[in-house]
């Protein structure tokens, strides 16, 4: 006997992100599940240098199927001029 596992992957776009010289902006990433198995996205957080600068303002609720895609909406407002 043996278990096949299937898992997700992941692909994003746009990669590199790029908000231009703005002082407020909001940018729609689409997320494509390119792996066999449902991908989950619970609480996305944003690391690194300025984190504060950027806020996950809506994901997806529900998993994504292989093959599908959903996508996720990333504000920019710098805390700092």
């Amino acid at each position: 006997d043996f278990t096949l596992t299937t898992l997700p992957e992941i692909d994003v776009t746009p990669n590199p992100l790029s908000f231009g010289t703005t002082s407020l902006a909001w940018l729609t990433l689409t997320v494509n599940n390119t792996g066999d198995g449902p991908l989950t996205i619970s609480s996305p957080t944003i690391t690194g240098t300025n984190f504060g600068d950027f806020t996950v303002t809506s994901f997806p609720a529900s998993a994504i199927a292989p093959g599908d895609s959903a996508t996720i909406t990333v504000k920019f407002q710098p805390l700092a001029p």
